[in-house]
């Protein structure tokens, strides 16, 4: 059974900025601008550039002509949340 919950409009561009901001520090290097906005509750700085280097890959800023192309899902019994990004369409 779904439990998602529609996000109001008003509140989906906030939302939207807010994300786009914590992806481009990310995609920055921006540790502790990182753990700053959470006051360092969940990760320091260092565990942050420690679990991006881990992961291996290369993040990249969204740009805001794309941001609108990705969306969220979650996995079926797993606690992870991921950000796709789903080109568009073009027409045939």
């Amino acid at each position: 059974m779904s439990r998602s919950v529609p996000i109001p409009p008003e509140k989906l561009s906030t939302l939207r900025e807010s994300v786009k901001l914590i992806i481009n520090l990310l995609a920055d290097g921006e540790w502790q601008g990182l753990e700053n906005m959470t006051d360092g509750k969940r990760l320091s700085a260092d565990d942050l550039k420690a679990v991006v280097n881990e992961y291996g890959g290369t993040l990249v800023p969204i740009p805001d002509s794309e941001f609108q192309n990705w969306i969220w899902f979650k996995l079926r019994h797993r606690a992870d949340v991921f950000l796709v990004y789903c080109p568009p369409v073009a027409p045939s």
